[in-house]
Formats: structure tokens, sequence, C-alpha cells
């Protein structure tokens, strides 16, 4: 799933391997601490909190806002690279990701800002 949100056109025409073993390795190894692959992915959801076990609401729904300093010009990809942020009660910071639209129209990730969304959170609570 990684690849196919971190590999874009822009990526596959200059040659840039956006993830590659390194972070195919380095997210493995980083979701295997603290069991955190068991709710590192229900942690960002609406209704997600420690106390209950990071259980989202239904339908599940992520709120993401712009970043105060929104987007900055990338003269090798020919586009806007964005920031966007990610408030969650399993964090004591908001969580940023660069991302950016590419010429079919589709988001990809930019470059590794992905690793900030995979950082530690709270454990859920035991009882």
């Amino acid at each position: 799933m990684m690849e196919e949100i971190c590999e874009s056109p822009h990526t596959e025409a200059l040659s840039i391997d956006s993830f590659n073993n390194f972070s195919r390795n380095s997210l493995s190894s980083n979701m295997k601490q603290n069991n955190k692959y068991k709710y590192l992915g229900d942690a960002y959801f609406d209704g997600a909190t420690p106390a209950n076990k990071y259980t989202p609401n239904d339908p599940p729904t992520v709120v993401l806002e712009d970043y105060v300093y929104s987007s900055q010009a990338s003269n090798q990809y020919q586009t806007q690279i964005y920031k966007i942020t990610c408030r969650f009660p399993g964090a004591d910071n908001e969580r940023i990701i660069q991302v950016y639209q590419s010429v079919n129209g589709k988001w990809y990730i930019f470059s590794d800002s992905w690793m900030g969304f995979t950082s530690d959170i709270k454990s859920p609570s035991l009882f």
C-alpha cells in the first residue's frame, strides 16, 4: 500500500525510489515495536482514543487540516508540495505529512514524510 501512495508518475519519470528497501525495513521494524501494528492504523480515525483501545466511530472518518505554512513550489516535481496535519488523542502533538497532486490527478505522499505518521503513540488502555 505504501508504494501505491508514495510512487507517482513523477517519481517514476525522475527515477526516484520514494519507497525503497530501506523504507520497507524501517516501516516494518517501527511497526513491530510495542506491537504498534495492532492499533496504529485505527488511531487516526475519529472517535479512536487510548481509553477505547482505538476503536473508531462508524463510519470511520479522518480529519486532515491545512498546515499554517501550507505549500511550497517544487521545481523537481513541477507542482506544489502541501503540508497537512492530523490531530488525534493518541499523540501529544499533531502529525504532519507532505503531499502533492500528480499530473494524473491523484494525491501522493512526498518523500519520506510518511514516517511521521508511524511514530509512537500512546498505548491503548489495558482496562
